[in-house]
């Protein structure tokens, strides 16, 4: 059931039409002459009004927050740290809490890379005030956080010692916890476009190992620095997709295998599974669906290289190799959708029948299971041509599915 669920989302889903042309008019036009799809079932979308309206999506246990303070600088928040650590020695414990508070919060609200050490101080004077006010559950979290910004962090000797067992603690639990690989949408390319709690990902990396707890990602963009809380939960694998990260000029990896691997990555995380997703990109037109990972081109005669020969074999009803073709999917949904409504007329007709009988009409009596039985075949053809449809497609065989001209 869950496959056939799966070919209805891919063939009722609305298309997209991602493009970064002038005339929008010329794209849909294309696009309805290559593919056949209804004008009105399309929805042109220019790809720089796509990455505008993107917002951070996260998949898998765990989850992402972005800054909810006002934007600060580092000078800012350090001196509210030291204020923070002035109050601490002198035993005003509540607002020192108050204002580590807000300098944890604000870390994720830098307009440039964070001070590790800067980050782990506000960890470690937190820990010490949660000693202080006899919270050993919350030092401990307020350590770990230290050390996943500075793993070498030591102990204060100004501050009662007390509490330097809980460190070591949870710096050991830091060091033995398994790392969560967080896999990373779109790739990492360019140095220094991604800070994690304010070391910088050697480039390019689709993932990025971080071990159970928060953790700070900082994207740079156009527009200066994008902060995030990225929790990660253990023995899970979450992925994030990150619109920032997005270049201008990403719909140009169509052109190429390794490409259209990163935008089928793109595609699966911005839109809902069985999608269908069109990418224009100058003379070319390529087709794909989210979750579904193969493409067709709908202009094999772009392809570089290649013989006529080989272009001829490149049909439409080829397209999606791995899985679901349009034209089968609907067929394929066609039919499943007659057995449903078939289904139901059965039902009804059955209803009929017993209402007919209780009455004693001889006549009713027998219509009505007439009816019935045309609607059981109706329903039984319906569900198994569906399901040899979708069977079909998995393999990679490309069959039409009749749609069926039975009366209902």
């Amino acid at each position: 059931m869950l496959l056939i669920w799966t070919i209805v989302n891919a063939a009722l889903a609305a298309p997209i039409v991602l493009h970064r042309e002038a005339d929008s008019d010329a794209v849909r036009a294309a696009v309805v002459k290559s593919s056949g799809v209804p004008v009105s079932g399309l929805t042109i979308t220019h790809f720089d009004a796509f990455r505008a309206s993107l917002t951070p999506k996260w998949s898998g246990l765990g989850g992402i927050e972005a800054c909810t303070a006002a934007a600060t600088d580092s000078a800012a928040l350090t001196a509210l740290t030291k204020s923070a650590e002035g109050k601490l020695l002198y035993m005003e414990l509540e607002d020192a809490s108050a204002a580590l508070s807000t300098a944890a919060k604000s870390l994720g609200c830098l307009t440039t890379p964070v001070d590790a050490s800067m980050a782990a101080r506000v960890g470690f004077l937190h820990g010490v005030v949660s000693l202080e006010l006899g919270d050993k559950a919350k030092a401990w979290e307020h350590f770990a956080a230290a050390a996943r910004y500075q793993p070498d962090l030591v102990w204060d000797e100004q501050f009662p010692k007390k509490g330097e067992a809980l460190l070591k603690a949870a710096k050991s639990e830091l060091t033995s916890s398994t790392p969560v690989e967080l896999s990373l949408v779109p790739t990492i390319t360019a140095e220094g476009s991604l800070y994690v709690n304010g070391a910088q990902p050697s480039a390019p990396a689709s993932t990025v190992a971080l071990t159970p707890g928060d953790h700070l990602i900082q994207v740079q963009t156009t527009d200066g620095l994008v902060g995030y809380t990225a929790t990660i939960e253990a023995e899970s694998t979450p992925s994030v997709f990150i619109p920032e990260m997005l270049a201008e000029d990403a719909l140009a990896q169509v052109t190429t295998e390794e490409g259209r691997t990163e935008l089928s990555r793109m595609v699966t995380m911005a839109f809902d599974s069985g999608t269908p997703v069109y990418v224009v990109h100058g003379e070319h037109l390529w087709r794909t669906a989210s979750g579904i990972g193969s493409w067709e081109n709908l202009r094999p005669g772009q392809v570089p290289g290649q013989s006529v020969a080989a272009r001829a074999k490149l049909g439409p009803v080829a397209w999606l190799s791995a899985g679901i073709t349009t034209t089968v999917a609907i067929g394929t949904v066609g039919a499943l959708l007659v057995g449903m409504n078939a289904g139901k007329s059965a039902a009804a007709f059955q209803d009929d029948f017993d209402t007919a009988a209780a009455k004693g009409n001889v006549a009713d009596v027998m219509s009505a299971y007439d009816s019935s039985v045309e609607a059981n075949a109706r329903q039984t053809n319906g569900f198994v041509t569906a399901g040899v449809g979708a069977a079909l497609t998995i393999t990679g065989v490309v069959i039409t599915i009749p749609m069926f001209t039975s009366s209902r």
